[in-house]
């Protein structure tokens, strides 16, 4: 978007980054995201979300059980 245009522009010119750019840095996607379902049914949620009230710790909704713990199954057959 245009903040993520302006810091490319700044560090292009300056040499260096003009604040911490994580959150648009692609290296922090994984490999499931890239799955068209997925990306569909979360992008449709994030939109949908734009200007709903946000509180901390909101779980999205879409794009459930893609990557799981080693210890799901487990815990599911006892109930969690």
């Amino acid at each position: 978007s245009g903040g993520a245009g302006i810091a490319l522009a700044q560090w292009i010119n300056d040499g260096e980054a003009p604040f911490d750019l994580w959150e648009v840095d692609i290296r922090r996607a994984q490999p499931f995201q890239k799955n068209r379902r997925y990306l569909r049914e979360r992008v449709s949620e994030t939109l949908g979300l734009l200007y709903a009230d946000h509180f901390p710790y909101r779980q999205m909704a879409t794009s459930r059980n893609i990557r799981r713990s080693p210890l799901h199954e487990h815990l599911k057959a006892r109930g969690a």
